[in-house]
């Protein structure tokens, strides 16, 4: 465990702790004490919008949100930590962080899918639908689904588990597309119902158009903050697509 007062971007008087991993974190802590999951000593800590423009290796970038679930104090104002990201020497990567609030351990951002990382505690793992012309196949990189190319079949991933989206605000979809085909689109959604069809999602479903050629990454975003309750979570494609990470954040 290594500790160093919050310092810079304004974060008078807030702290921040790194544990080797989750089953390190402490039993208790105070309301507003921040953890990130690092083995890399912890240089000046920034919590600010915009990226540090003066950085060391070790240094960690804190963004934030005014409103959320997970509040934290600094110089007096309140802010929700929203994502934590390490200075490795080169560039900024992300590393997993928490909030102690109301007795427990928490995090701004709910992984349901991380390449090989299908999250089975809360998704149940991911079921596989799909129409006769498409293959879906799971990868190192995660899902890559394969659509019939000049053709309606779709495939579909979908979460085995009902996930409760009450405390979110985004559903975050990001990975690759490897083609686009002839009737091809690509559908991220909540379901209320199992279901492999455009036509299954609720009403707020995001619509996805990859690009006319050429492999691209991608990053789709989902406002949920409607919603509250448990979701099939979902995606579904008629293109050839790699599906890296799904994630619910604030």
């Amino acid at each position: 465990m290594i500790f160093h007062p919050m310092i810079g971007g304004g974060a008078s008087g807030l702290s921040v702790k790194s544990y080797a991993s989750e089953e390190n974190l402490p039993v208790t802590a105070k309301d507003g004490d921040i953890a990130v999951i690092s083995t890399t000593n912890i240089g000046k800590a920034y919590v600010q919008s915009t990226e540090p423009t003066e950085a060391k290796s070790g240094d960690v970038w804190i963004t934030f949100t005014a409103t959320g679930r997970l509040p934290a104090v600094t110089g007096g104002a309140v802010i929700h930590p929203k994502k934590a990201k390490q200075y490795n020497g080169s560039e900024w990567v992300d590393v997993p962080m928490f909030v102690f609030n109301s007795g427990k351990w928490n995090s701004p951002v709910l992984v349901l899918l991380d390449r090989e990382n299908t999250a089975d505690e809360t998704t149940g793992g991911w079921a596989a639908f799909k129409y006769s012309g498409a293959t879906i196949e799971k990868t190192a990189d995660g899902y890559k689904i394969t659509g019939q190319n000049g053709g309606y079949q779709k495939g579909a991933i979908q979460t085995v588990n009902k996930v409760d989206v009450t405390d979110y605000k985004k559903l975050v979809v990001r990975g690759s597309v490897i083609q686009h085909n002839t009737y091809g689109a690509s559908s991220f959604g909540l379901m209320d119902h199992v279901g492999q069809s455009q036509y299954d999602f609720e009403s707020g479903f995001l619509a996805y158009t990859a690009p006319a050629a050429g492999s691209a990454e991608y990053t789709a975003t989902l406002d949920v903050s409607s919603y509250s309750g448990d979701y099939y979570i979902t995606a579904l494609t008629g293109d050839v697509l790699v599906v890296s990470y799904i994630g619910l954040e604030e």
